[in-house]
């Protein structure tokens, strides 16, 4: 398939034809088309097509639980908790650690409010959507 290019008004031109496509510029330069089945990214040195997959296209949606339930974002290991039941917490506040895929990566705090429960133990496995903890509101 020929390299597509972007229109004047947007669209992406492929084989002379418009397609509807979205686009994301750096620095007014396109760096990356969506059409409806194709991902074309701009590379200094040429395009690259990418398909999606299957797979994908069958991703369940993310779902918002509840600003006051922190669940895992991915499966890892629990390394650190960092808080107490009771303990008041602020907005951006480190709770605890999840080691997931070699990093360890720090959880914070998604609301200002009081640790209600901690449903997980360090060094415990944990899949991916485990509710971790859960806070109430200051009040």
């Amino acid at each position: 398939m020929p390299a597509g290019k972007i229109g004047k008004s947007g669209e992406l031109l492929c084989q002379g034809e418009e397609k509807s496509a979205k686009s994301r510029h750096v620095q007014n330069q396109p760096i990356m088309n969506e059409t409806e089945n194709n991902q074309y990214l701009h590379l200094p040195s040429g395009e690259y097509e990418t398909k999606l997959s299957v797979k994908y296209e069958n991703k369940a949606p993310y779902r918002h639980v509840s600003p006051y339930c922190m669940e895992a974002f991915m499966p890892g290991t629990i390394r650190q908790i960092c808080v107490e039941p009771g303990q008041r917490v602020q907005k951006g506040q480190k709770v605890l650690v999840l080691d997931a895929m070699k990093m360890d990566n720090e959880l914070l705090s998604p609301v200002d409010g009081i640790v209600k429960s901690i449903l997980v133990e360090e060094g415990k496995s944990i899949p991916k959507h485990q509710l971790l903890i859960e806070f109430s509101p200051i009040g």
